[in-house]
């Protein structure tokens, strides 16, 4: 258990027109394995209209097998399908197995249809949760959809309303966006109100993951109804940066944290104001935890303001750790700012919100060089918006500040249930063996602690090359290999499996999203290359190991097709890799939407150096 509080600075402007920003760090104490948890219900609420057909309800069918398997017999689960009729295809039970076969059985009859009643969908979903839910058991309402509400209610208040009654009867909702076409907006304010999390799911590859990992959040539950209760003078208030509710009773303020699952950290921002009073006048805070098991037990922090002079205000420097977390969430408000009003066809006012964002984290920031790289990023979502941005493009960028504001990219979810983010490299011939392994010795680090060397996929490679002799890897025997490397090693978070065969379509790298296996190409590298092949290994261990980090992220979307200079470009031949092993810089637009994700810059940093190291040899 963790608690902790830093200001900013020391003065407040003795006019009242000064703020001060407090940073919170919490870290929820670790589950305890030997003692009983309280029961999960689940609700899967499925999207099977029309645009649903083909791999995405099919991932989706498969997202619901893989989080069944997860639940114990005194967990219940129902599964509702929803296009313009809702369906409850299994109704409450508990997650035997003999339920959860049935409940297989019963999904693999389900093909896509028509149109999106998602407000009768979720709704039904919910109240099968609530029928069943007892003091101090997890209720969490999981729903996927790649469309707009277009069939029964549609009013996005009205199914606000009704996800914040549901809310305070213990229902959570957790919603998964997939595709260009779905309403982010609506989506975003029913996570954000029913106390869940929001997902944008660029790939359909990228479900089964998403879902399953919001249900072993739902088994790590250790703490409901967390809040920040702060005992602060009357004439003081209190607002978050973040999308956590504020309420306050005479001298005491609550900010509502929601559920916690074992070790989840959060970060919230409080920014506080103080009224006109004289100078030197203290304005005491007394920070707390609470929350409805009495888990959360730390012990209590205190800070103090002093009111002064403006010239007093103005030569503070603030605290440089506060300010870059204020810099970060801030620039993500205004990025979310500027999309409503891009949305709504205002592209002047999206421009002049950017322009102003800009200006003032450049001011108030006295030149921190992270607050002025996230000032620099709102100035290039200007040239976004002028140049005109695709569904894609503007999903990305409100996912993007919604993981901010929401504090939703919750980075390492494993460690709650005890396992290490393993990063397992497979080597497939023994003269890659030795690069593996010197890329695993140099890149040891606190972000993937435990990258290793596995030399048994040498063995069963002869599987895949009874298939093919040639130097192609055909698809057959690439399919071959993904497998044996789960045999391998089935509990790593991530499987690198290096050939020096050729990709059919002269890629680089290849990513199997439900294996969560690479498959790299390292054909003539030694004959045509002009950097060490320990560095490309060490670089795809790199890429590939944030796919252990953020669920469901595929890598391979993150790379762009124009040259920033950055180690996410996208390259085509030996020539461009090569110069971005030697580089491994990292563009503005790639450092937020890792940052975003959680991603801990720092260590990614370090990790950029070494394989520029091992690149320059």
């Amino acid at each position: 258990m963790k608690f902790d509080v830093k200001q900013d600075r020391r003065f407040l402007g003795a006019d009242g027109k000064s703020t001060g920003h407090l940073w919170v760090s919490i870290k929820a104490p670790k589950q305890e394995r030997a003692k009983p948890r309280s029961p999960v219900h689940v609700a899967f609420v499925l999207d099977r209209s029309g645009s649903m057909a083909g791999e995405k309800l099919g991932f989706a069918k498969e997202a619901v097998r893989q989080a069944l398997l997860r639940l114990g017999a005194d967990d219940r689960f129902s599964i509702v399908i929803y296009d313009d009729q809702v369906e409850l295809l299994v109704a409450s039970c508990n997650a035997t197995a003999r339920n959860r076969e049935e409940a297989q059985r019963l999904l693999a009859g389900v093909g896509a249809r028509s149109t999106t009643d998602l407000f009768g969908g979720w709704v039904l979903g919910c109240r099968q949760i609530a029928e069943h839910l007892g003091d101090g058991d997890t209720g969490r309402c999981l729903l996927l959809t790649d469309g707009k509400a277009n069939e029964g209610r549609t009013d996005h208040d009205e199914i606000l309303r009704h996800v914040q009654q549901l809310r305070e009867r213990g229902v959570e909702t957790s919603t998964f966006g997939v595709g260009a076409d779905f309403e982010e907006g609506l989506l975003q304010r029913m996570a954000t109100v029913g106390g869940g999390s929001f997902y944008f799911i660029e790939r359909a590859e990228q479900i089964p993951d998403l879902i399953t990992s919001e249900v072993r959040e739902a088994l790590g539950t250790v703490a409901s109804d967390a809040e920040i209760v702060i005992d602060a003078p009357p004439d003081v208030t209190i607002e978050t940066l973040h999308d956590y509710p504020v309420e306050r009773r005479g001298r005491l303020w609550r900010v509502k944290l929601g559920t916690l699952f074992s070790e989840q950290v959060l970060n919230p921002i409080l920014v506080v104001r103080a009224a006109e009073g004289p100078v030197r006048r203290r304005i005491p805070f007394a920070l707390a935890l609470a929350d409805r098991e009495d888990v959360l037990r730390a012990r209590g922090q205190h800070v103090v303001f002093e009111l002064a002079e403006d010239d007093v205000v103005a030569q503070e420097m603030p605290h440089p750790d506060v300010v870059r977390r204020v810099a970060r969430v801030q620039a993500a408000r205004t990025s979310a700012e500027a999309l409503k009003a891009n949305r709504a066809g205002d592209d002047a006012a999206a421009e002049k919100i950017l322009q102003v964002g800009s200006r003032h984290l450049h001011e108030w920031s006295k030149g921190d060089p992270i607050a002025t790289a996230q000032a620099r990023r709102l100035e290039e979502q200007v040239t976004m918006h002028k140049a005109g941005m695709s569904a894609m493009q503007r999903k990305r960028l409100a996912f993007d500040s919604y993981a901010t504001t929401s504090e939703k990219a919750r980075y390492l979810r494993r460690k709650y249930e005890g396992i290490a983010p393993r990063v397992t490299l497979l080597p497939t011939i023994p003269a890659l063996a030795g690069a593996c392994d010197l890329a695993v010795r140099s890149l040891q680090w606190d972000m993937l602690p435990t990258l290793s060397v596995d030399h048994r996929i040498e063995l069963l490679e002869a599987v895949a090359r009874m298939k093919s002799t040639s130097i192609i890897l055909d698809p057959a025997s690439e399919l071959e290999l993904v497998h044996a490397a789960g045999r391998v090693d089935p509990d790593a978070a991530v499987r690198i499996v290096f050939t020096d065969r050729r990709h059919v379509d002269n890629w680089f790298s290849h990513w199997h999203p439900v294996e969560r296996t690479a498959v790299i190409s390292t054909f003539a590298w030694d004959e045509t290359a002009m950097v060490p092949i320990a560095s490309f290994a060490a670089y795809e261990a790199l890429l590939f190991g944030l796919a252990a980090l953020v669920p469901g992220l595929d890598p391979l979307s993150l790379a762009h097709e124009e040259t920033r200079g950055c180690f996410l470009d996208l390259c085509r031949h030996k020539r461009e890799i090569e110069i971005k092993l030697q580089t491994m810089d990292l563009c503005s637009t790639c450092e937020a939407r890792l940052d975003a994700m959680g991603v801990p810059l720092d260590k990614l940093a370090e990790a950029r150096e070494i394989v520029r190291t091992l690149g320059r040899r």
